[in-house]
């Protein structure tokens, strides 16, 4: 039988900028062949970004951004695996809210 998997869908609107170039930067590794190095696993969508949100245990603190760390927290809480950050996506009120700069 095949295995269901949730996600948290999230507005983008809680990622800063600092964020969104740590993704951008994510994805230069992963085309350059160097997946084995990553320590987070993410896709950019039409509209924002899809991540898997690690177990807190598994978390490498030192090298992810803060905010991204508190989603996954986040999503974990809530039984998803998963987070889709969408701009047209919902504004969580248990988390912070960045308005672009």
């Amino acid at each position: 039988m095949a295995h269901i998997r949730k996600f948290l869908d999230l507005s983008t609107k809680h990622l800063m900028e600092s964020d969104l170039e740590f993704l951008r930067a994510i994805l230069r590794i992963a085309d350059k062949s160097i997946v084995d190095n990553t320590v987070f696993t993410c896709a950019q969508t039409t509209h924002g970004w899809f991540i898997y949100a690690q177990e807190p245990a598994d978390m490498q603190l030192s090298e992810l951004p803060h905010r991204l760390c508190i989603i996954m927290i986040h999503a974990r809480r809530h039984g998803c695996e998963y987070v889709l950050l969408d701009e047209h996506g919902p504004e969580d009120p248990d988390l912070p809210v960045f308005e672009p700069g």
